[in-house]
């Protein structure tokens, strides 16, 4: 939009026609790297998934932001975040869930 300067109206100018898309995130990229078809699963504290991603972050960082892109790591990267509580403490597991592809069958 542009405002004309002599009748102080707004005027259209265009259209973004682009869909949002959203940047890529530094910590769930390393995720999915480090959990993958041939890794299936890891399972550790907050502060061993800190040491293993080896990101320059507060230990309890990760965690946070793997609880806010949870759905999104499932999304983009088929990787199932839980964030559990056990005797131990709080244990963090990462699994890779393998996405089938569904059959169809064609009815003439």
């Amino acid at each position: 939009m542009s405002k004309d300067q002599e009748s102080l109206f707004w005027s259209f100018d265009h259209v973004e026609n682009e869909l949002w898309k959203q940047p890529p995130a530094p910590v769930l990229e390393v995720v999915s790297k480090i959990v993958s078809a041939e890794n299936r699963e890891w399972e550790g504290s907050s502060t061993e998934l800190s040491e293993t991603l080896h990101l320059y972050m507060a230990m309890n960082r990760p965690t946070k932001h793997l609880n806010v892109n949870a759905s999104h790591l499932l999304e983009e990267y088929p990787v199932k975040f839980e964030n559990k509580t056990k005797r131990a403490g709080r244990r963090i597991r990462l699994t890779y869930v393998a996405v089938e592809a569904l059959a169809f069958e064609v009815i003439e």
